[in-house]
């Protein structure tokens, strides 16, 4: 997450919230391989160099991005300097799955839930960790989630602190999953766990998220009900509630899809085409303070599934 540049993740895996929403540069991190583009400016992105490991969903102080990478690694990059991720330490458990968002104007990254290989009813986690991103480290316990869950979406105002988090699937051991619909709360700047704040009008898991100061939009994700997986929903952040239709991504994206912001526009890039077994090109984009359907941006250097974004500068 970004918070004054600084971003939450949940879990390791790919996940889609990418918060981090404090510069032009936006960062596309997963299946090895890194992209770059620029935020205000429609096209294609251009090749940035290649992660330590396989996927990542990632957060920024705006000037570095830290990604974890489907267990317990955690990489960083220097988002103004092309290059390949290097290493800077672990998360407090090894994960997949989870769920991030961002912060707002503390060098502070975090990381909620995901699967944690445990057979039974820790099936899946619901440790909040954090980092000071500035400062190559482990991870540090923030506090829990109000459910076990994974394949969340998560991300923060850039000027209050708070963040809010889809639920994704709630598991209860390694064979039975329940996919919600609801939304928590919680304050990044002080450790605690996250509270109710909502509903969402479908129930969905794998969606991406990304805000301004005030509102939040929830995007794509493999949704249940009356949607076809390119349904997006908003929160006013400062007000516990219910999410309100925004509008719709340009397609499927479905899931693991990748995402990052400038606090006007969110781009929302990659994914997991089910048609084709093999991972969307795509970049949407919307301006998050007007409601209404994605437009084309551009595409990935190369199609696939991504596990996360953040940006700066």
């Amino acid at each position: 997450m970004s918070f004054g540049y600084s971003v939450l993740g949940f879990g390791g895996y790919t996940n889609r919230f990418t918060p981090s929403n404090f510069g032009e540069r936006g960062v596309f991190m997963g299946v090895a391989v890194i992209d770059y583009v620029a935020i205000a400016t429609n096209g294609n992105a251009t090749d940035f160099g290649d992660c330590v490991n396989d996927q990542g969903h990632g957060c920024s102080n705006g000037s570095r991005g830290v990604s974890a990478l489907g267990g317990d690694n955690l990489d960083y990059i220097t988002i103004s300097t092309p290059g390949n991720a290097v290493d800077f330490g672990d998360l407090t458990l090894s994960r997949a799955n989870g769920i991030y968002s961002t912060s707002n104007n503390k060098d502070r990254g975090l990381w909620f839930a995901g699967y944690s290989g445990v057979s039974g009813p820790q099936f899946t986690s619901n440790i909040i960790d954090f980092v000071t991103i500035s400062v190559t480290s482990n991870a540090t316990d923030f506090g829990d989630i109000n459910s076990r869950s994974r394949a969340g979406a998560a991300t923060c105002s850039t000027t209050t602190g708070r963040a809010i988090h889809t639920i994704g699937e709630v598991s209860t051991n390694d064979s039975t999953g329940t996919t919600g619909d609801s939304i928590s709360y919680l304050n990044t700047l002080a450790l605690g766990n996250s509270s109710d704040f909502g509903d969402m009008g479908y129930r969905v898991e794998w969606p991406s998220a990304e805000a301004d100061s005030t509102r939040a939009v929830i995007m794509g994700g493999v949704q249940y009900g009356d949607n076809n997986d390119k349904g997006m929903e908003y929160v006013t952040i400062a007000n516990t509630g219910n999410a309100t239709d925004f509008g719709d991504t340009t397609g499927q994206l479905t899931y693991r899809s990748g995402s990052c912001a400038n606090n006007v526009r969110a781009l929302i890039g990659g994914g997991y085409n089910y048609g084709t077994s093999s991972g969307w090109a795509t970049i949407d984009v919307i301006t998050i303070q007007t409601t209404g359907n994605a437009a084309d941006f551009g595409d990935l250097t190369v199609g696939r599934q991504i596990g996360g974004g953040f940006s700066g500068d």
